[in-house]
């Protein structure tokens, strides 16, 4: 889907911060733009497939533009096998693929691999990332009998080098990352647009404008888990 500029919020915020310049301007949009997606999830994108090839475990996470956008999270991850048939792997952990698979629970344990799971191979049933989310790993890895083609449907959200957002996110959710830019803009002490108090109009409505569009990704289906945050601030 195609992207539109950052500045296309412009005239969203403007008038509310006289006297920011648009190099700052952007800086709020920008980062208002990464805290709405990375809460929400109605960003997702199915990756570029990735084959899988016999006693590979790791793979790298395919971005088709990796300076405007990141893999968030991982909403799902399918293993198709060359002789047919497919498995829905399931997280076993993030953030350790050096040292362990991590994240599990009492509950949950008896579903992850044990033992030196790192050389086990077969037919792929889990998967793991690197914390950064670049790379995933399958577990078992596969063999000449279970090669494939993994499929990847992911949360993605704008990077920090980011100059817009996909034309379809803008049209539906433009006032509320406005609004969020303006509360950002409008918490930086000491310029003639500054305004802590007015700040928090614009907060509730960037609040509950994620609320909303996190139920707009439920309904969509998206497989994902939601943090509520502190207000935050220009990075």
């Amino acid at each position: 889907m195609p992207n539109v500029d950052y500045s296309e919020l412009f005239p969203l915020i403007n008038g509310e911060v006289s006297g920011a310049d648009d190099a700052v301007v952007e800086q709020a949009t920008r980062q208002a733009s990464r805290e709405f997606f990375r809460k929400t999830g109605v960003w997702t994108e199915a990756l570029a497939d990735i084959p899988t090839g016999p006693s590979i475990a790791e793979y790298d996470i395919p971005t088709s533009d990796p300076k405007e956008y990141l893999v968030h999270r991982i909403s799902s991850a399918v293993h198709l096998l060359s002789s047919g048939g497919e498995t829905l792997l399931q997280p076993a952990g993030t953030g350790q693929m050096a040292g362990g698979i991590a994240g599990t629970t009492e509950d949950s344990f008896d579903l992850v691999p044990r033992g030196d799971w790192r050389s086990k191979s077969g037919t792929p049933r889990y998967y793991t990332h690197d914390a950064a989310i670049t790379k995933v790993r399958l577990v078992p890895f596969p063999t000449i009998e279970s090669v494939g083609t993994l499929r990847i449907v992911a949360v993605i959200a704008p990077t920090r080098r980011s100059t817009g957002i996909p034309s379809e996110h803008l049209e539906r959710y433009d006032s509320v990352i406005a609004a969020g830019a303006r509360y950002l803009l409008k918490r930086v002490p000491d310029r003639t647009w500054s305004d802590p108090q007015g700040s928090y109009d614009d907060l509730r409505v960037f609040r509950d404008g994620i609320a909303h569009a996190r139920s707009d990704a439920l309904r969509s289906n998206t497989s994902t888990k939601f943090v509520v945050s502190p207000p935050f601030r220009i990075a």
